[in-house]
């Protein structure tokens, strides 16, 4: 998985995903986007559907993913705790 998904929810898009591999590490379905099972068309349509009509539900989600992505994605968080992870090894580790 790359960082598309994260890159729509900071870019504050709503995101529709089936709930393989990674994603369901950060999507919640229903709170920061929404699930659809592999392969199903017209659910697809159906999810898409819902987010064009339903404004309630589609700015919960964009806010809901863009609070998620700063809190736990920001580029400088993530490198704050690489940087503290790499410094906390013992000399023979690094």
């Amino acid at each position: 998985m790359g960082n598309s998904f994260i890159e729509a929810m900071a870019a504050g898009l709503p995101v529709i995903a089936t709930p393989v591999g990674g994603i369901v590490d950060f999507l919640k379905d229903g709170e920061t986007g929404l699930f659809v099972e592999p392969k199903s068309p017209r659910l697809i349509a159906f999810q898409v559907q819902k987010l064009l009509s339903d404004r309630v539900l589609r700015h919960k989600l964009i806010i809901n993913a863009k609070r998620m992505v700063i809190e736990k994605y920001d580029w400088d968080l993530i490198a704050k705790e690489m940087k503290t992870r790499i410094f906390d090894l013992p000399a023979a580790d690094r």
